[in-house]
């Protein structure tokens, strides 16, 4: 079933999925790789080109790395208790994001199709993190669409206030950054505001179409008002010493990029 039918469906309230068919028994799931345990997110403005340049990169790292795929197409989640074998912390936090990410899909003036849609979206982000966690794969994820970049308005909101109203002393986020790394993809907002209107023509039915979301009058606004929040996000990852690649989709070369990036993910897999 092609991508656009896909999507035209899951705004509506609907997912189709591949049926769980557990832990495929091959040599790659015994052999374990230096990139065991980490995680590599690519965060980024909507429409800066962040699955474009995923798409270009991962080939080089496949044989060291799972794209998250390999997790949403292999592990079932218990639906009634997603979260359930992470250590009490753990789950506190991905039961604390899902919460914050509830209203604010409630906030939007979604139709109740779509708030739907949008909630088990967000749910299953969380759920697939949380699977990378708990199981213990023989090599790393690398992904484009991680819940660093779903979750940024949620995870500034427990940086600012702490989790369950308690004052934020920012070790339940230091449990959330862990083993985590990010590459950060950034562009002016009139580059971005650019290609959204592309993607607009392109394919009206895409979930993430914010041209016809917000109209010409406040895509500009919804553009501005992200890039802000990824670059304080991107800030706060540095403090607490998250491995953290930029890149200006805008000025470089792809070349140039894909090169700082092997770079970047050789230095991380040397460090641990």
């Amino acid at each position: 079933m092609n991508d656009r039918l896909k999507r035209f469906l899951l705004r509506y309230g609907y997912r189709i999925e591949r049926v769980y068919r557990g832990i495929p028994e091959t040599d790659e799931w015994k052999t374990e790789y230096k990139t065991k345990g980490c995680s590599i997110e690519f965060i980024g403005v909507s429409g800066v080109g962040k699955t474009t340049f995923f798409n270009s990169a991962f080939p080089v790292f496949k044989s060291e790395w799972f794209p998250k795929s390999t997790i949403v197409y292999t592990f079932k989640v218990d639906e009634a208790k997603p979260f359930s074998k992470l250590d009490p912390t753990g789950e506190l936090i991905y039961r604390e994001l899902l919460n914050a990410k509830y209203h604010n899909i409630r906030k939007r003036g979604y139709t109740l199709q779509q708030e739907i849609a949008y909630f088990d979206y967000f749910k299953r982000e969380l759920q697939y993190d949380a699977a990378i966690r708990v199981f213990d794969l023989p090599r790393g994820v690398i992904t484009d669409d991680g819940i660093i970049h779903n979750f940024s308005d949620e995870i500034l909101e427990l940086h600012a206030n702490g989790i369950a109203g308690r004052n934020a002393d920012h070790v339940d986020l230091h449990h959330l950054f862990k083993n985590r790394a990010l590459v950060y993809l950034k562009a002016t907002p009139d580059y971005i505001v650019n290609n959204l209107k592309k993607r607009s023509v392109e394919n009206k039915d895409a979930l993430n179409d914010w041209n016809s979301i917000y109209g010409p009058s406040g895509l500009k606004s919804y553009v501005i008002q992200n890039v802000a929040i990824r670059e304080k996000l991107i800030s706060i990852a540095a403090g607490f010493g998250i491995p953290t690649l930029v890149i200006d989709c805008e000025q470089e070369k792809l070349q140039d990029s894909l090169n700082r990036l092997m770079l970047f993910v050789q230095e991380i897999v040397s460090a641990r």
